[in-house]
């Protein structure tokens, strides 16, 4: 009982493991993830962001947008299992405790397990709500990418916006993961890749952990086509 730091790293680190592998240790602890943006790498922990800049509407698009439907089922996993250190059990590694959402593996026809292996933490609590977040936003995570107008430089890697697109059914809080310039050449533009953003998957409290799968809002592509104009009718002799 008692609290419980969010996010904490404990760990010893060998100089012989690289780089890469520690800092992805690290990053393992906090639902992390480390970003190159305007020549300066950027830390982002696993925590809801408000949305910065302007709302990004339809006047920022210079075509229209691609849609992916769902996250692949690999993806989007029901269950999460893994192990963490554990200082009680003379500092072994423990499993950290099944994290599931039953009415996802009922919907989705079985179980979708995601392995977990958390060395730098050694907090059972800790772990779990990193299990918990993974699965969550994992499940998120459909992607929506927009060709935007040289007006979205406003926006960088990682950035959080406010989406106020209809026509694609696509509102509120969007997470950009991908960000590509596109030459002049090639029709002038920025292409930016973006997921939901949703404070449900970052909240943890025991007692309403189960979610359904039907409270993760996505996209609606399936918007009504717009009227047909300019035709008529011609009647010929047979």
């Amino acid at each position: 009982p008692g609290r419980v730091r969010r996010y904490a790293c404990n760990a010893v680190f060998e100089t012989d493991a690289g780089p890469a592998a520690t800092v992805q240790a690290i990053l393992d602890t906090c639902n992390g993830v480390l970003v190159f943006s305007a020549g300066k790498y950027r830390m982002y922990v696993g925590a809801y962001r408000a949305p910065t800049g302007p709302t990004l509407t339809a006047e920022y698009l210079r075509a229209d947008p691609m849609f992916r439907p769902h996250p692949g089922r690999t993806q989007r996993f029901n269950i999460a299992r893994g192990t963490y250190m554990e200082p009680k059990q003379d500092w072994q590694m423990v499993d950290l405790g099944e994290q599931a959402i039953s009415a996802a593996i009922v919907a989705e026809d079985g179980e979708i397990v995601q392995p977990l292996t958390l060395p730098a933490v050694t907090n059972g609590a800790q772990a779990q709500r990193l299990a918990r977040i993974a699965m969550m936003t994992a499940r998120s995570a459909t992607p929506l990418i927009l060709r935007c107008n040289f007006a979205a430089f406003t926006w960088r890697l990682y950035d959080v916006v406010d989406l106020d697109l209809p026509e694609v059914g696509a509102s509120g809080p969007f997470l950009i993961t991908g960000y590509k310039y596109v030459d002049i050449a090639d029709g002038g533009g920025i292409d930016l890749t973006m997921v939901p953003h949703l404070a449900s998957d970052y909240s943890w409290d025991a007692a309403t952990m189960e979610r359904l799968v039907e409270a993760v809002p996505t996209p609606n592509w399936s918007y009504p086509a717009p009227a047909a104009t300019g035709m008529g009718v011609l009647f010929t002799d047979t």
